[in-house]
């Protein structure tokens, strides 16, 4: 094996290394996000779900401008200093940290003072104003678990991540859901849950990153602090952010401002569940996004463009059989939230399982636009995308209602990818796709397509049996795929090393037990 293919595979071990864990993570996290949001919208109804999801949108707004970018910037300057410099190493982490608390602080108290017009002037909603102040109290401590959850990565390690984000804060989020529902659910209670949940994500980042670098808190190391080029870089970054995932709060948003509460609690249900499909692209970008900091200094774009093209293989076989699923068996996961949200909630699901197809699909492109130093050009990519989104919402809301906003959706995510792709090619020369992939995905939603025509004339004759029929559709769609599919050398050397380690773990227990008796 020559020099160039050990080195392919060694990249390839280390991002499957580290994307292992963070799928698993992810997969627990959407788990029991997905339960507590079918407890939560099952026991309120759609007026009050649409309530809390209006009001977690607010909040994540109100999170974006008090980490002003410190989550990305810090990780970056986290992953540039662990080996080289302790001490801004060290400043990095504490100036990331206390600038994103005291603006979370401020921006608490702006948004609890300020929750009356917010809840009246804006929606007309009066019956929001107490949703807003109780998810003020949250900020500095959702801004602070997000910023902990970033620099963690910055080690080159998707562990404490996960533990904290994935593990730890959904779970005892659902935990103190349980509790308070007791007596009977209400929306003061789950409200009071989501609170508690982060104040203990904050304790179990503490605990982490003291395990990764203890001197971040003591006194031994003095801080080298880099204020202006660790801002310098967060702005931008923050800029981006916030314009890209106004796009992503518009959708809830505008339905509040434009329609109904219940539209509101109709579209959040569907939403949610198609946000399982990025799982593994994020599974990936958590080891990934390093990766292409440390890449792109070292002017080794050669690699770089191989790990792409790789990841978004691994990412494509992952997510078109979810997006499958999801599609077939819409009407199923909708009724799990009650009766009520099935007739208009399904089709919401499936025009956005389309959407989070696309956005999964092109793979690591924004990411790799923002680690290399394109988060400029990055922020006028978002900025034409959030008004071509707010024009759609506008024109398609008020003829639609939360369906025109799922179609809006789609199309905006589109158009967002598409530039995207084109500028990591346009600057670096490489994109995101191999002709495996492209046969993969045409092939996929072609049968995906024909399934959806036929159920569409003939699943009412299978009557209560027709579940019965998408699984056989489903079976038969993955036989297809792994027939159609050949494995890279790559993935065969990964399906062997995993394969080695796993009967070496094997023959190491059994002589353990040997010993033991």
């Amino acid at each position: 094996m020559d020099k160039s293919q050990e080195q392919k595979n060694s990249d390839m071990l280390k991002v499957a290394r580290g994307s292992g864990f963070a799928l698993l993570g992810s997969f627990v996290n959407r788990g029991v996000v997905f339960l507590i949001h079918v407890l939560v919208a099952r026991h309120l109804g759609p007026h009050a779900f649409g309530l809390y999801a209006l009001g977690l949108t607010t909040l994540k707004i109100c999170v974006e401008f008090s980490k002003i970018g410190l989550d990305v910037a810090g990780m970056r300057f986290v992953s540039l200093h662990k080996d080289k410099d302790r001490s801004k190493l060290k400043g990095a982490i504490v100036s990331s940290l206390g600038i994103s608390i005291v603006s979370g602080i401020l921006f608490g108290i702006l948004l609890y003072y300020t929750a009356g017009p917010v809840a009246v002037g804006i929606f007309s909603k009066p019956e929001f104003e107490p949703v807003v102040r109780l998810f003020a109290c949250s900020v500095p401590f959702v801004a602070c678990t997000t910023v902990f959850a970033s620099l963690l990565l910055g080690f080159r390690t998707t562990r404490y991540t996960v533990i904290v984000r994935d593990f730890v804060m959904p779970v005892s989020n659902l935990l103190f859901i349980i509790f308070f529902s007791i007596d009977g659910l209400s929306l003061p209670g789950v409200l009071y849950a989501y609170i508690l949940s982060h104040v203990i994500g904050i304790l179990a980042g503490m605990g982490s990153l003291t395990m990764l670098f203890a001197d971040w808190i003591r006194p031994v190391i003095r801080p080298s602090f880099e204020f202006k080029a660790l801002m310098s870089y967060s702005i931008p970054i923050f800029l981006i952010a916030l314009v890209r995932n106004i796009y992503g709060w518009s959708d809830t948003i505008m339905l509040g401002f434009l329609s109904s509460s219940s539209e509101v609690g109709f579209y959040r249900v569907a939403a949610e569940i198609p946000l399982a499909m990025p799982l593994f692209l994020g599974a990936v970008n958590s080891i990934y996004s390093p990766m292409v900091a440390h890449l792109h200094d070292n002017d080794e774009m050669q690699r770089l463009s191989h790990i792409l093209k790789t990841s978004v293989r691994w990412v494509s076989y992952t997510t078109i059989p979810i997006c499958f699923f999801f599609v077939l068996f819409s009407q199923e996961l909708m009724m799990m939230y009650g009766r009520e949200y099935v007739e208009k909630s399904h089709i919401i699901l499936i025009i956005l399982s389309f959407a989070q197809l696309i956005n999964t699909i092109s793979g690591n492109v924004g990411t790799t636009l923002l680690m290399t130093g394109k988060q400029n050009i990055q922020l006028i990519n978002a900025v034409i995308c959030v008004v071509i989104n707010i024009v759609l919402n506008i024109v398609l809301i008020p003829l639609y209602g939360a369906i025109g906003t799922a179609i809006a959706m789609l199309i905006t995510l589109f158009i967002a990818n598409s530039i995207k792709i084109w500028l990591v090619y346009y600057f670096y020369k490489m994109h995101p796709f191999s002709s495996s992939v492209v046969k993969f995905v045409s092939g996929s939603l072609a049968i995906l397509i024909i399934f959806m025509i036929l159920n569409q004339y003939f699943i009412h004759v299978f009557g209560s049996f027709g579940v019965f029929l998408k699984s056989f559709e489903l079976i038969v769609f993955c036989c297809i795929m792994l027939l159609l599919n050949r494995i890279h050398p790559e993935d065969r050397f990964l399906l062997s090393t995993i394969a080695g380690r796993f009967r070496r773990n094997r023959n190491e227990k059994e002589k353990r037990v040997i010993s033991c008796n």
